[in-house]
């Protein structure tokens, strides 16, 4: 659905995203140029999924294109950040560390059928396909000229 918004409050910005509030309940993650659309479909495929098996996430809404942005819509969780809550209390790192532990082994010991996950190889290989930075060269080349760094990237492309 194409749509103008006018942005809310800014309430964070990531890597590739900044997130704005929508509505009371809701909050607008706007992608930047160079997130494709199949991956945007894809961290709303496995949001949903991850709320559906239960786990402490947010509910995840749908894609929408604002203002030539696509931006998926969540439920918000109000209250303030753990970064926040960390700048203000430093003595209670250890306790948020801790925390955000147990929520990551809680993740993965949840097991969700047909998720739409890539594998690790195939998520490094569309990342170095799609790259800005890097130019395509030959293979004869790669390995005449092929260094310990090279070999990375040449391990992942070969089968």
């Amino acid at each position: 659905m194409a749509i103008s918004i006018t942005k809310g409050t800014l309430i964070g910005r990531g890597r590739v995203a900044d997130v704005y509030r929508w509505g009371d309940d809701h909050a607008l993650k706007v992608f930047r140029n160079g997130t494709s659309l199949s991956q945007i479909e894809q961290e709303a495929a496995i949001g949903r999924a991850l709320y559906q098996a239960g786990l402490p996430v947010p509910a995840t809404g749908q894609i929408i294109k604002a203002d030539g942005h696509y931006g998926i819509i969540f439920e918000r969780v109000k209250g303030p950040s753990m970064l926040a809550e960390m700048s203000a209390k430093p003595w209670k790192i250890i306790q948020y560390a801790r925390l955000m532990a147990a929520l990551h082994v809680a993740m993965h010991d949840v097991i969700i059928p047909d998720l739409p996950l890539p594998s690790q190889r195939e998520h490094l290989q569309q990342r170095i396909l799609e790259s800005d930075v890097l130019s395509a060269v030959s293979y004869t080349h790669l390995r005449a000229h092929e260094t310990v760094l090279d070999l990375v990237c040449r391990l992942l492309l070969e089968k």
